[in-house]
Formats: structure tokens, sequence, C-alpha cells
């Protein structure tokens, strides 16, 4: 009985996390849908290589590609203002849409020949990392 209660203690974390996951697949779906492209589903062996490199990044302080296709990288600093409901993965799936500077992040959400995306997140006390990678 103790460990259903302390199980579902964290379900409304994971609950979120996976909801804040499902937004930015549903904001790159509709951008997809746009170019007429299927839909990207949810991979979790990418999304673990995502999160384990999201984790590396943050550990040894940078911020490099693993891979030179199928990835995306997203910083942001914690001192800016960040509101408690604060979506990270959807916050970075805007941020490839619109960035002019770099038109491959956005390429990878658009791509017709991935079907799968994963999603990780790594957190310091300073910035918050996001990784997507692509399949």
């Amino acid at each position: 009985m103790n460990k259903i209660i302390f199980i579902l203690m964290f379900l409304p974390i994971f609950a979120t996390a996976q909801a804040n996951e499902n937004a930015a697949l549903e904001f790159q779906n509709t951008l997809r849908t746009y170019y007429y492209h299927d839909n990207l589903s949810f991979d979790d062996n990418l999304s673990l290589q995502a999160t384990q490199w999201a984790n590396h990044l943050a550990i040894n302080n940078t911020f490099d590609f693993q891979s030179t296709s199928g990835e995306n990288l997203f910083i942001i600093s914690i001192d800016e203002y960040l509101p408690n409901n604060y979506n990270p993965y959807l916050d970075a799936s805007i941020g490839w849409a619109i960035d002019t500077e770099d038109i491959s992040s956005l390429n990878n959400i658009l791509n017709p020949n991935y079907r799968y995306l994963g999603i990780g997140v790594a957190k310091t006390n300073s910035k918050i990392i996001v990784v997507a990678k692509f399949k």
C-alpha cells in the first residue's frame, strides 16, 4: 500500500512532463501539416538519447551537436523571467521554428523523411538545455 501511495505522489510530475512533451509534438506536427508531411511520433529510445546528450551538455558546460543531422539544440538562461508553468519543450520548438539565423532547426522539424522525435531536457542552476533528435 505504501508503494502505491509513493508512486501516486509522483504521478502529477510525470503527467506534467508528458503534457509538456505532447504540446511540443503537437506544435511541430501542426507545422508539418502545412507542408502535407506525416506527423512525427515519439520514440522512447530517441528521447533517452536526447536526454543523455542534454545532461552531457549541462554537466560539461558545453553546447555542441552530437550528430550532424537530425538534431536540434536550445538553451535558455534561468535568469530570464520564466513563468511557473514554463514549458521548455514547447519554447524550444517555437524557437526552432522562428530561428532565422539557423534554418536547419526548422528543416529538421519539416523534413518529410523524419517520422520520429525524441526530446530531452537538462537543467542547471543557470540554464535549461533542450535537445531534440529526429529519425
